[in-house]
């Protein structure tokens, strides 16, 4: 659904997981990418910002943070996630 750019559709979906299985890191950080395709930026972030609580290093999540701070303007932010995000696949 997120690929075919249903993005409320997709929400919906990841909801559910999400409700079932609170720690699908993978399903927090889907759930924020239709966040933020949905505009709604502040809980983009929470969702990429729960995961990286539990895993500072998820590079998905970290590059997740980077994309929603970009769109929220705050670029500086922004970068230093890029940047920690390529750290950790670098390795």
């Amino acid at each position: 659904m997120y690929i075919n750019g249903d993005f409320e559709k997709a929400l919906v979906m990841y909801d559910l997981v999400v409700s079932n299985t609170p720690d699908d890191t993978t399903a927090l950080v889907a759930r924020s990418r239709c966040y933020t395709q949905l505009g709604e930026l502040e809980r983009a972030l929470l969702d990429a910002e729960t995961v990286l609580k539990k895993d500072k290093k998820c590079q998905e999540a970290l590059y997740q943070k980077a994309e929603t701070l970009y769109q929220l303007g705050r670029y500086e932010h922004a970068l230093v996630y890029y940047h920690r995000g390529h750290k950790v696949g670098v390795k």
